[in-house]
């Protein structure tokens, strides 16, 4: 077998940032490892398993009746909030004690707001009061219902920037 056999592969985008993170914020600790290419590979591979396994339980069951776009809001939101709450607890770990900018608040955010907090992500239909809030947000224009709204009324309908 070749030497490059038994190195851990290179460390996905979560092992990568917490060894940035680490390095800045944690250097006594990272300081210490034995071997931090492995350790930051595996890291970064147990946070991609937990966030995958966190937001297939909060994207939960297709609910019947949901429409395409309604899905995709419902899975991007629960992949980022699963993302958000793993890499709080595993990756983007507070400042070491001994570190200049150590902040003691920041060891009790936990206790203040739990990490586990009971809700899922809301998905807004048409009868929501705030569904219309961004209508006129160009970034989230609905172009295509704009146009086929219009063309009802016999005009066209063009974006404006």
């Amino acid at each position: 077998m070749s030497e490059t056999s038994t190195n851990p592969p290179p460390p996905n985008p979560y092992g990568q940032m917490a060894r940035q993170h680490w390095a800045k914020w944690r250097p006594s600790e990272l300081s210490q490892i034995p071997d931090p290419e492995e350790f930051f590979s595996r890291l970064g591979l147990e946070a991609e398993a937990q966030i995958d396994q966190l937001a297939a339980d909060l994207a939960g069951d297709d609910p019947g009746g949901e429409g395409y776009l309604e899905k995709v809001g419902r899975l991007r939101m629960a992949r980022m909030t699963a993302e958000s709450q793993v890499l709080r607890e595993l990756i983007l770990l507070p400042a070491e004690p001994e570190h200049p900018e150590y902040d003691q608040e920041d060891d009790e955010l936990p206790s203040q707001y739990p990490a586990e907090a009971p809700w899922l992500p809301v998905v807004m239909t048409e009868d929501h009061p705030n569904y219309h809030d961004l209508d006129d947000d160009p970034g989230l224009r609905k172009t295509y219902l704009d146009q086929t709204s219009d063309s009802d009324s016999g005009t066209t309908s063009h974006p404006t920037t």
